[in-house]
């Protein structure tokens, strides 16, 4: 996603936290305490967030390890957890994640086949955060169990990561 897409899930955010909503900036260390920010390719931080609608969860959009200008969504449930939702893609609609299965042991298949299944496609648009945040709170909640419930399919597996894979 570029600057401009990345800034405009920042300046929803933050109208939600003016709004009164239950979003919280996120300042100086604890806006870095994140591992995925502390890599040290990650030069610029646009904004992190603490989020509680119903359940509490955690955004940072960042710059890509390769890329100043190209952008990264990133979700996590607590700061130093696991991205649970990570994209670097986003459309006039809003930010676009795609499911990819967590788990490095069983059927990766059967997660995948799971997830389209449930969701009825392997990506999920997530819109653009506005004051009001419930509709970018339910579809990012939707999402995260979406991916919990796929991830669970296709054997049983000891690795309780969510995501391993890199932020792209």
């Amino acid at each position: 996603m570029d600057k401009q897409q990345a800034q405009k899930i920042v300046d929803g955010l933050r109208a939600a936290e003016d709004a009164k909503g239950a979003v919280v900036e996120l300042l100086g260390q604890e806006a870095r305490n994140f591992k995925f920010v502390k890599e040290p390719d990650r030069k610029v931080l646009v904004g992190s967030f603490r989020i509680e609608v119903g359940r509490t969860f955690f955004v940072s959009v960042v710059s890509s390890p390769r890329n100043d200008d190209d952008f990264n969504f990133a979700v996590c449930e607590r700061p130093n957890g696991n991205v649970i939702l990570s994209s670097n893609l986003a459309g006039t609609d809003g930010i676009h994640w795609k499911y990819q299965p967590a788990k490095q042991h069983g059927d990766n298949q059967a997660r995948k086949t799971a997830f389209i299944d449930a969701a009825g496609l392997d990506t999920i648009v997530i819109p653009f955060p506005t004051a009001d945040i419930s509709a970018f709170n339910a579809a990012v909640t939707q999402a995260i169990e979406l991916r919990r419930r796929a991830d669970g399919a296709g054997g049983a597996d000891n690795d309780d990561e969510v995501e391993k894979q890199a932020l792209l």
